[in-house]
């Protein structure tokens, strides 16, 4: 997820710690923003503090995801990569050295995010349902909200309903530290025929 939606970061081993003390708790897989908000009520903020966290704290916070997120959290993972799967949503986000207070500021980013996503769909000759919105707020509470409609790429479509997702939210009441705008739920656009083209006919 580092970089979306096409962007390539190459991390050298001797900088993966440094990286890895930049990430929130919820850059571990399977952490979502209904978990994050329990790791982060036991002051588990980063990704690094599940490696120190005690044992039994981190049990009763997610239960049987403890040791599989201590895991991860210690670099190991077994599972198989799995390259070229069909993808099911893209986007981008990006975390703000300073937190955005100003609508308009917020509007313009989050406009140019849907502008990556629209693209991405153009490229691809996908339509999309959904369109969603993330936000992080200066104390790491993380909300997402969604509208889903007809297949569509429509850039005006796209972009004004994620525009108006902004309304659900509290951007420009509250600081804002990260913002995301992401696409799901594709379809083939639908190629029409060349009206120029004879219909075939044929015994």
């Amino acid at each position: 997820g580092w970089k979306k939606p096409d962007g390539l970061t190459v991390i050298a081993p001797d900088r993966v710690e440094s990286f890895l003390h930049q990430l929130p708790v919820d850059a571990l897989w399977g952490v979502g923003p209904v978990t994050a908000g329990k790791l982060r009520g036991r002051g588990i903020e980063r990704l690094v503090d599940v490696r120190t966290a005690d044992p039994q704290v981190l049990r009763d916070t997610v239960g049987s995801l403890a040791d599989w997120l201590r895991r991860l959290a210690d670099g190991i993972d077994d599972r198989p990569v799995v390259p070229n799967r069909a993808a099911k949503s893209s986007g981008s986000e990006n975390t703000y050295p300073e937190d955005l207070t100003d609508l308009d500021t917020i509007r313009s980013e989050v406009v140019e995010m849907a502008s990556r996503a629209l693209e991405w769909l153009a490229r691809k000759r996908l339509l999309a349902r959904p369109v969603t919105i993330k936000a992080r707020y200066s104390d790491f509470t993380t909300i997402t909200r969604s509208h889903t409609a007809p297949p569509t790429g429509d850039e005006g479509d796209l972009t004004t309903r994620a525009v108006r997702l902004l309304e659900k939210t509290d951007a420009g009441r509250r600081p804002v530290r990260l913002l995301g705008v992401s696409v799901h739920n594709f379809c083939a656009e639908t190629v029409e025929p060349d009206s120029d083209q004879l219909p075939f006919e044929g015994t």
